[in-house]
C-alpha cells in the first residue's frame, strides 16, 4: 500500500508516492496501481468525470486517435503521391507500409501526449504538448520517405511531412475537443 503524495526533491514538476519499496514517481505509481491508477479529475460535485482524464481510458483515446489519424494519414499520402497500391520506383511507400507508417506513429507518439496531457492542466501547456507530437510525427514521416526515391527535393519532403502531421493532428484534436463532452457526460 503506497502513501501520501509529496512534491520530489529535485523535479519539482513531479510528486512521488511513497512505498514499502521507497518513493515512486506519480508516473510509475500510475502504472503500477490496481486498475490503471493515475490521476483523476473531480467534478465540482467531488466524483470522478471520466476514465478519459486518467490512464485507464488509454485504450479509448488511442483506438479512437488511431481511426481518426490513420485513414487521414493515408489519405494525405495517398494525395501526395507518396504511395500507391504497387510498389514504383518514384513512389516512397505502398499503401501497406503507409498504413504500418501511420499506426507507428500513433503508437510511437500518443503514449507520450497522453502522459503529458495528464501531467500538465494548463491549455498552453497542452497545445505545446500536441505541437511537439506534431513536429515529432512530421520528423518520422520525413525518415521514412526522404531514405526512399522520388522526384520531390529533400526541403520539399521535409515541408510536405512536416504539414501533413500538423494537419492531421489538428484534426484529430479537433473531432477530439468534439466528441469529449459526449463521452465525458456518459
Amino acid at each position: 500500500m503506497c502513501g501520501l503524495g509529496f512534491k520530489h526533491p529535485r523535479f519539482p514538476g513531479i510528486r512521488s508516492v511513497w512505498c514499502p519499496g521507497g518513493a515512486i514517481s506519480s508516473v510509475r505509481a500510475a502504472l503500477l496501481s490496481p486498475g490503471g491508477g493515475g490521476r483523476r479529475h473531480t467534478s465540482a460535485h467531488g466524483g470522478t468525470d471520466s476514465p478519459l482524464l486518467s490512464w485507464s481510458g488509454f485504450p479509448i483515446a488511442f483506438l479512437l486517435t488511431c481511426a481518426i489519424e490513420v485513414p487521414a494519414y493515408l489519405a494525405a499520402f495517398w494525395l501526395l503521391g507518396w504511395c500507391r497500391s504497387r510498389p514504383s520506383t518514384y513512389r516512397p511507400m505502398t499503401i501497406r507500409s503507409a498504413l504500418t507508417l501511420a499506426f507507428l506513429l500513433n503508437l510511437i507518439s500518443h503514449p507520450l501526449l497522453w502522459l503529458a496531457a495528464l501531467r500538465y492542466d494548463s491549455p498552453r501547456q497542452r497545445i505545446v504538448a500536441e505541437t511537439c507530437v506534431a513536429f515529432l510525427e512530421g520528423m518520422l514521416i520525413f525518415a521514412v520517405v526522404s531514405r526512399r526515391p522520388g522526384t520531390e527535393s529533400r526541403i520539399s519532403r521535409l515541408g510536405w511531412s512536416l504539414l501533413t502531421a500538423i494537419g492531421v493532428n489538428t484534426l484529430s484534436l479537433l473531432i477530439g475537443l468534439i466528441m469529449m463532452p459526449a463521452m465525458i457526460n456518459r
